[in-house]
């Protein structure tokens, strides 16, 4: 596909822990380090073993690996500088194009069996924009980059939106330089045997700004290290641990409001796993037009184990430099925006994370 008109894709990159022995065999791939052969040029997704680009005959997805010796190389792509966030190879795509034009590229993959209606995936990827150069044609941000999942394979036509409900979506524009993790909990409600990334909502219903250089044509990103195990049987995202109440923890917010509520500006993952092995071992939030904030975390006794003013820092899962234990915890944010009624306003948000070693 012709550079000047084309939306790359990141690489997804699937990690078989331990804790998924029942998954295995599911997501295949996930870190596209198996493939038919080396790329030696842009929109080669076809290399990359069991993925496929939604069934589109123009959507192209670069495939970028070490070992190459062509402009599909890393670390130096035609869309940015970045290095493989793990292992040789990774995935860059348009996400979307400039406003109005409802240019997509996605990325899709079949699972090696269907997932357990009922069962709880922890699911977690890595993305980021990389660095751009003066010749990169990127440097738009989109809001709503999700992942779908399904019983049959989704089909796009041309470089068209696929118009869908993604089970996990952004809500909030990311871009980011560096890359970061996203987690996220899916509960199989269908034995679903797909998986795709991108945008499912056309320009009108989405977010898109421009964040680097003078006139970026694309929303690009790269993705690696996509991950999927079962939860452990006693997780549960949303309720507090019945055997030891948070009486003095910041409640959790559950209360819905009747009208249409402005998204949060930051996006934070429900879990994380501080084992040392460079992948999510930091839980922090994300925001792309948050510049200050305060974030502490809670035990479910209420007993604050982290807090920083600094928005780079994030919780290791550490105590008092001692590991703390697996289990639920509580994030609390705090920030400044501007309403335009009261001026200042001084909004506080609370929510529940589990750390999983």
């Amino acid at each position: 596909m012709i550079l000047t008109a084309k939306i790359k894709v990141y690489a997804l990159s699937l990690v078989f822990a331990s804790l998924a022995i029942a998954g295995k065999g599911q997501l295949r791939n996930g870190g596209f380090e198996s493939n038919s052969g080396i790329p030696n040029a842009l929109g080669q997704w076809y290399f990359t073993d069991y993925w496929h680009n939604a069934g589109s005959v123009l959507s192209a997805p670069d495939y970028y690996t070490y070992s190459s010796n062509s402009i599909a190389d890393i670390p130096e792509t035609a869309m940015g500088l970045v290095d493989a966030a793990e292992g040789q190879s990774i995935i860059g795509l348009i996400v979307a194009g400039k406003s109005h034009t409802n240019t997509r590229e996605y990325i899709s993959t079949s699972f090696g069996s269907p997932l357990t209606v009922g069962e709880n995936y922890l699911v977690s990827f890595k993305i980021t924009n990389g660095s751009k150069t003066s010749t990169s044609y990127a440097g738009l941000g989109v809001s709503d980059i999700g992942v779908l999942f399904s019983t049959s394979a989704p089909t796009q036509i041309d470089m068209t939106p696929i118009i869908a409900n993604p089970q996990f979506k952004i809500d909030t524009v990311f871009y980011n330089n560096d890359w970061k993790t996203v987690s996220f909990v899916l509960t199989a409600d269908q034995p679903y045997t797909q998986l795709t990334f991108g945008v499912f909502a056309a320009d009108n219903n989405v977010q898109i700004e421009k964040k680097e250089g003078d006139d970026p044509y694309f929303a690009y990103y790269f993705i690696d290290d996509f991950n999927m195990v079962i939860c452990p049987e006693d997780y549960d995202p949303t309720n507090a641990d019945n055997n030891h109440p948070a009486e003095k923890a910041p409640p959790v917010d559950t209360t819905t409001d009747q009208g249409v509520a402005a998204p949060d500006p930051f996006f934070i993952p429900n879990s994380f796993s501080p084992d040392g092995d460079n992948l999510n071992d930091t839980f922090f939030p994300i925001s792309s037009s948050l510049t200050e904030w305060e974030f502490s975390i809670f035990n479910m006794w209420g007993e604050q184990l982290f807090y920083t003013a600094n928005t780079t820092l994030g919780w290791d899962g550490k105590y008092k430099n001692e590991n703390c234990p697996n289990g639920k915890y509580v994030w609390q944010l705090t920030y400044t925006v501007w309403d335009d009624t009261i001026g200042l306003k001084r909004i506080k948000k609370n929510g529940i994370v589990v750390m999983l070693r």
